[in-house]
């Protein structure tokens, strides 16, 4: 402690009252001063960082200041020297300001997860790492949070529908109706119809009948399953079969059209013990015989062809014929075959050595024949047919005409 100076320019002056305060170069020289708390006092100033501290002058406990010759100056007031900071003193420590606490859920649990002691051994030290580690934290939440959702949703239990009663229907309207093929086949699923032809579905159902016999009853429902998917809600049901020559399985699937289920698909297995009887070659022959039908059709097509109405055999011929040949071009080859041909007289093979069938789905059948015609000539004759609503109609026609002979022949 030292004495006031009078002559100091920067030492105030004042009553014995007013306490002695710290000289304004003495604030340039140290760092940060607060005046016995005083709110209105800098926080930091540029120069070496310090804290601050409340420095007391005066109080009736300590001693009076003196002046120069050591003398106590009654009501007065001294100086004092304080040092807060140098060179050789050690730095006063900056506190780092208090983070805020985080108020999302995401962030709350990042921020908990930080203070467990493992992770505060692999926790990045720098707060830009801290915030990236966190942000993959909280994305890796939400994404897993977002997968058990999906999940939970696809694979949500649902009371799976009750087909029996529905199959059963189906099989007993195609025993006991004659026409019930063909209704079956009407209030199937759309999507039904758009795969299946009705001639070829009613086919297929007679050719189930002939080799399984009559429907007895649905023994067992064995598995029923339920999809939904981007074509819509569809279900399956696998069941077991009685028929009057055996059991057979069976599946058949739906769809959900018109706040209703509708058949989509139906399989039936031939039973092991009728394979051996369904394989011969009779029973191939049977189920790809050629229809009775189509001789005469070939018969009446041909006699047409005598008779010049070529317009009629056209018009009656399937899409795929039409398509193939004009109406015009068509009537100069048929004024072509009956100039080279002659008049059409008679089938010479007989229908028991003659070679047609049908495919197996019985939407498609093919005749081979031997022709005579006028000018005492045998052709060949090549004739398919397409079966379109329940009707045969010509898709193909060849008569193949012999070469012509040379004068020394």
């Amino acid at each position: 402690m030292s004495s006031r100076d009078p002559s100091d320019p920067d030492e105030p002056t004042g009553g014995g009252d007013e306490p002695t305060r710290v000289r304004p170069s003495e604030l340039a020289a140290c760092g940060d001063v607060r005046h016995g708390g005083d709110p209105e006092a800098p926080e930091q100033i540029d120069g070496a960082p310090s804290g601050s501290i409340d420095v007391e002058f005066s109080a009736p406990h300590l001693p009076a200041a003196t002046d120069a010759g050591g003398e106590a100056t009654p009501g007065g007031s001294g100086s004092i020297d304080v040092q807060l900071s140098g060179a050789d003193l050690p730095r006063a420590q900056a506190q780092p300001p208090r983070r805020k606490r985080s108020t999302t859920l995401p962030a709350m649990i990042a921020e908990s997860l930080t203070r467990l002691p493992v992770v505060k051994e692999v926790m990045p030290r720098t707060r830009r790492a801290r915030v990236m580690l966190r942000s993959v934290v909280v994305a890796f939440a939400m994404i897993s949070s977002w997968i058990v959702a999906i999940v939970w949703l696809q694979t949500r239990a649902e009371e799976k529908p009750d087909f029996r009663p529905q199959i059963e229907g189906i099989f007993v309207q195609l025993r006991d109706d004659a026409d019930g093929a063909h209704e079956v086949w009407l209030e199937s699923s759309e999507r039904f119809q758009e795969m299946v032809h009705e001639d070829a579905f009613v086919d297929q159902i007679s050719d189930m009948q002939r080799s399984l016999g009559p429907f007895v009853e649905v023994t067992n429902v064995v598995n029923t399953e339920t999809f939904r998917g981007p074509s819509g809600r569809t279900g399956r049901a696998d069941v077991l079969l009685a028929f009057a020559n055996g059991t057979a399985r069976g599946t058949m699937s739906f769809r959900w059209e018109d706040r209703r289920w509708k058949m989509l698909g139906l399989t039936v297995e031939v039973p092991d013990k009728l394979i051996p009887m369904l394989t011969t070659d009779a029973a191939k022959k049977q189920r790809v015989a050629l229809p009775p039908e189509i001789r005469s059709l070939v018969e009446q097509i041909l006699v047409q062809t005598r008779e010049g109405q070529d317009d009629t055999i056209w018009n009656a011929a399937a899409p795929v014929f039409q398509q193939s040949i004009s109406r015009v071009d068509f009537h100069e080859l048929q004024e072509q075959r009956r100039a080279t041909l002659g008049p059409y007289r008679r089938i010479l093979t007989k229908e028991k050595d003659q070679v047609g069938k049908q495919n197996p789905s019985h939407t498609g059948a093919s005749l081979d024949l031997l022709l005579e015609f006028g000018n005492d000539q045998t052709i060949a004759g090549s004739f398919r047919f397409s079966k379109i609503d329940g009707a045969w109609r010509l898709s193909f026609y060849k008569l193949i005409t012999p070469m012509p002979h040379s004068a020394g022949e």
